[in-house]
């Protein structure tokens, strides 16, 4: 869980790939899922690669790099899934990592359980990286 608001945290999901060559493109798939601590809060995710983020939003604001936001009850997961094409440039490992945030101040967002832990449910984060030669 993480109360942050003004910087995204590490999820501590996280994996990584050696490219075959500084050409590839490395393709990321990921499935996380966040909850609120109560209604009409927020929480968002950002991909990065290593330090750099690569699925950013696009508004810029100082929420800092979320791709997602969204305000649900507290009693309903939010499940988000998707895909960035990155460009690594490197034959050495690459770290992607799934970072997150609260979307207000002092509000508590949880990655892959309810806000009550026990009480409720839990869910399964999942990243997968496939090489595409360039």
């Amino acid at each position: 869980s993480t109360s942050s608001h003004d910087t995204m945290v590490d999820s501590g999901f996280s994996t990584n790939i050696t490219p075959s060559s500084v050409s590839s493109k490395v393709l990321v798939f990921f499935n996380t899922n966040l909850q609120m601590r109560s209604s009409a809060y927020s929480g968002g995710i950002s991909i990065v690669r290593g330090s750099t983020a690569i699925r950013t939003g696009s508004t810029g604001n100082s929420r800092g790099t979320a791709g997602f936001w969204s305000a649900q009850n507290q009693f309903h997961m939010n499940y988000f899934t998707g895909m960035v094409l990155d460009s690594p440039s490197s034959t050495s490992a690459v770290t992607y990592k799934i970072q997150f945030a609260s979307g207000y101040s002092g509000e508590t967002v949880y990655i892959n359980r309810s806000h009550n832990g026990a009480m409720d449910f839990d869910a399964t984060s999942t990243m997968i990286l496939m090489e595409i030669a360039g």
